[in-house]
């Protein structure tokens, strides 16, 4: 998970391809997998009972032409290795595609990065090493530009990030804060990656963070704390910002759903690795997370279910539960809960999106709610029915509470993988479709969509 999660960073703030990555350093990725089969190889001699001479030139092979020699092992020995190689391949994936995302900053073979700046994720734009350290202990005097309650909010930040170190007017040493007027350059104003910049310059006596906004401030802090080691930061100068300005991971709360203390902490990492987007996944087929006051029945009736893991719900008939059942497995975020996570990320400069599934993977609506299904339906099914009106009275009631929660511009309407089978033999879907004038079950769909966002966008 820390790999994935530091390679999707480093990914989506410095844009690097990790396929790009490894074509611009074939020497790093080959060193890579070199020592790594060398590595294997040994447990392989030993443990499939290669033969001795065959032992000993393998990793020599492998070091001149990486590639794998035949071996002679014996029959019984064929399952042991076949693990080994499992285990190598997965290990080698995972390594070499971490590395490769940041692939215009890896050393050529032999040379090894700085320390410090090895724990910056993701990489900087441009990082000087200079002579010295600061410790971040003790008392420091804070000179910033920054007012009122934004300076309240750094100051917090700040006792947070480095709790030994003192904010007051004896220090000698000194921590200099600045907003600056941000560059008008048409490049920059294109979208709000400069206001995400931020330039640090840490010296023996002071450290200088500006930035154009409270954003790249609070970035400039994020890498000020990926610095810090026992107490001390190494004395650099760095210049950053992102190149892509949505950086964000989803999260599927129906298919699996988290507390909202567990989503808090998942804000917490995103902040450190400079992400700005929490996708909550809030409804499907695996149950509805969300309350909504109108409709409070797609909680009491599917927030819970039989299976504590989407594969137990489905091996088990997908059957839903009430909280009090024996069994029962799930949850959901009340009202307060979402409002609770959205002010928390705003604070760390995260927005959080939610989705609201339409018109399938609602399987779960229409067990709350059956009059919301179509006619005539012989099977289990999951599309909402686009020819009954209430369908779209149901759609916008939910969407106004969602909207009253999530201030976010985005609101995600779902749309893939609905079967539309129901609707062809569908009574109401085929009269809707005739009075629309559309041809087929793919147009019924379009239309759903088209309609609900201009009542998304209606709403601002």
């Amino acid at each position: 998970i820390a790999i994935a999660l530091g390679a999707t960073a480093q990914h989506q703030w410095r844009g690097i391809d990790i396929n790009s990555g490894l074509s611009k350093s074939p020497r790093v990725a080959c060193l890579v997998l070199r020592k790594t089969y060398l590595c294997i190889t040994q447990h392989l001699s030993y443990a499939c009972e290669v033969k001795t001479r065959e032992a000993q030139q393998w990793p020599q092979r492998l070091n001149r032409r990486l590639s794998l020699c035949v071996v002679s092992i014996s029959i019984n020995s064929f399952m042991i290795m076949k693990h080994f190689l499992f285990l190598f391949l997965a290990f080698s994936s995972c390594f070499v595609s971490a590395l490769a995302a940041d692939g215009e900053r890896l050393p050529a073979v032999g040379e090894r990065l700085a320390a410090d700046v090895a724990r910056l994720i993701p990489a900087p734009a441009t990082y000087v090493k200079t002579e010295g350290e600061m410790k971040m202990t003790g008392h420091m005097r804070f000179v910033t530009n920054v007012t009122a309650q934004e300076r309240k909010a750094l100051q917090g930040l700040l006792a947070e990030a480095f709790p030994a170190m003192q904010l007051d007017k004896r220090g000698k040493r000194v921590l200099q804060i600045r907003l600056t007027p941000p560059h008008h350059e048409a490049k920059q104003t294109a979208n709000d990656r400069s206001e995400e910049g931020y330039q640090l310059r840490i010296t023996p006596r002071d450290i200088h963070l500006e930035a154009s906004s409270m954003k790249g401030l609070f970035y400039g802090v994020q890498t000020l704390r990926q610095l810090e080691e026992q107490g001390r930061v190494a004395c650099c100068d760095i210049k950053d910002a992102p190149k892509y300005a949505y950086r964000g991971v989803m999260l599927d709360c129906s298919r699996h759903f988290w507390p909202k203390e567990f989503i808090l902490k998942q804000l917490d990492a995103m902040a450190y690795l400079k992400m700005n987007r929490l996708h909550l996944h809030l409804t499907d087929d695996a149950g509805w997370r969300m309350e909504i006051k109108q409709y409070p029945a797609l909680t009491e009736k599917t927030a819970w279910r039989v299976g504590a893991t989407w594969n137990e719900w489905r091996e088990q008939g997908q059957r839903y539960a009430r909280k009090e059942d024996k069994g029962a497995a799930g949850g959901y975020y009340t009202q307060q809960d979402l409002k609770d996570i959205v002010a928390y990320a705003a604070a760390r400069h995260i927005t959080v999106i939610p989705e609201i599934e339409m018109p399938g993977h609602s399987a779960e609506v229409l067990h709350a709610y059956p009059e919301l299904q179509c006619e005539q339906v012989s099977q289990r099914n999951s599309d909402l029915c686009v020819g009954n009106e209430q369908t779209f009275v149901f759609l916008e009631n939910v969407l106004r509470e969602v909207m009253n929660i999530f201030p976010s511009k985005y609101i995600h309407i779902g749309g893939d993988e609905a079967s539309r089978q129901a609707w062809a033999a569908c009574p109401r879907c085929q009269q809707r479709m005739k009075a629309e004038g559309l041809q087929t079950v793919a147009e019924l769909q379009a239309y759903l969509t088209r309609r609900m966002e201009r009542f998304l966008n209606g709403h601002g």
